[in-house]
């Protein structure tokens, strides 16, 4: 008799590109269609990961929503959803899937699991009403979710320090993909090929939308003082905003002295044809990071990454490369030069180790079988019956 097989709803703020939505992608891609069923409810309209994950099997329902006047509209919605598709857990991705996904997920008698990707916050960067949300999520984690996934330890203690439920929370890092991140030497030389890259340049790569977050002035501040070091080095950026056209960015390329070794592509899907192409990996965050994508996909394509100390980028990069200060462009730079005056074969073992230490310690495989074993864990618990809101978050009210 074939086991019944647990069946997931996986509701998520947007398909927009992301962190957390590519976190997502990857693990409806890759949960074992043996004893997992999911479905994928979007809250706002479809964006460009739509396709990949309809591409990947999974049914994708958009509620369409924008705004808060669309909250009431939008939870009735949900709440119809989960009735009709009576899954045994809601996994919830993103502050306000969290909100919306565990208020209907509880007026259903679903256990919820909420997925966080952040860690710490900054005020340049994060929306005030984002701020509120997560000040009501912190009272709400004792009352909706039955789990709380932290994709870093960094997220666990930011958010426990901000009142959530620590007790509720649970580590599964986010993991990468070593078959689809490799070292490639063919793509590292057509990519160099095709932007005038000599083979033999160091190249200072980045990834990572043009926001706060992500703190570019201090990567092109510290390129500024390499290039007095090493002006054959090339420079390489990819991400939505990150292009020449930027205003923001205009003022950095010049004061440079060689601005085509500028190379700043925008928003990119192939990244893993890109890393390859790269010497040294760089992310310059300055908050919010958890478990940064992009440091991982990196590491797994071998390479040594210069990283701020945002997150747990200090654990995930270890031994193989370097953590600097946050916004301390001197300190960046300092540590690109330390790296690229290493002898050939010490930079290439670096990044051997980088990689390896991926597939050890922080492998994709590796976190499926955790999200697998926390599903199976919520689903086994006895169900409850649908629960009353306390009056104040009442869809009535």
């Amino acid at each position: 008799m074939t086991a019944k097989k647990t069946k997931l709803l996986h509701v998520v703020t947007g398909t927009q590109v992301g962190g957390a939505e590519i976190m997502m992608c990857r693990v409806l891609e890759n949960l074992s269609r043996d004893r997992f069923e999911s479905v994928c409810v979007s809250l706002a309209p479809e964006g460009p990961l739509a396709g990949r994950i309809r591409a990947a099997g999974i049914p994708l329902i958009s509620l369409g929503m924008g705004g808060a006047m669309s909250l009431p509209a939008g939870l009735a919605k949900l709440v119809r959803v989960i009735r009709q598709e009576r899954p045994d857990a809601v996994q919830t991705w993103m502050y306000h899937a969290d909100f919306l996904g565990g208020l209907a997920a509880r007026l259903c008698g679903v256990p919820a699991i909420w997925n966080i990707q952040h860690s710490t916050h900054d005020d340049r960067g994060i929306k005030r009403s984002t701020r509120a949300l997560t000040a009501l999520l912190a009272k709400l984690s004792r009352l909706l979710p039955k789990k709380i996934v932290c994709c870093a330890e960094a997220s666990v203690e930011a958010h426990a320090a901000g009142g959530y439920d620590a007790g509720r929370m649970v580590t599964i890092y986010n993991g990468a993909d070593t078959r689809a991140f490799a070292p490639d030497g063919a793509a590292a030389a057509a990519f160099r090929a095709a932007h005038g890259i000599p083979p033999e340049a160091p190249v200072i790569g980045a990834a990572g939308r043009f926001h706060p977050q992500k703190d570019y002035p201090t990567f092109f501040e510290a390129a500024l003082r390499l290039q007095m070091q090493r002006p054959d080095a090339h420079f390489v950026a990819c991400g939505f905003g990150v292009e020449a056209t930027n205003p923001a960015i205009a003022p950095f390329l010049a004061r440079s002295p060689k601005p085509e070794n500028f190379h700043l592509l925008g928003a990119r899907a192939d990244m893993a044809a890109i890393y390859p192409a790269f010497t040294i990996f760089t992310l310059c965050a300055a908050f919010g990071e958890g478990f940064p994508l992009c440091v991982g996909e990196a590491m797994a394509s071998g390479l040594p990454c210069a990283t701020t100390e945002a997150g747990d980028c200090r654990e995930i990069v270890g031994s193989t490369g370097r953590v600097v200060a946050k916004r301390d462009p001197r300190a960046m730079a300092a540590a690109w030069g330390e790296l690229l005056r290493l002898p050939a074969g010490d930079l290439a073992a670096l990044g051997r180790a980088a990689r390896e230490r991926i597939a050890i310690h922080f492998s994709l495989p590796r976190s499926i079988r955790q999200y697998e074993a926390l599903y199976a864990e919520v689903a086994a618990a006895p169900p409850k019956s649908a629960a009353p809101l306390p009056a104040q978050l009442s869809p009535a009210r």
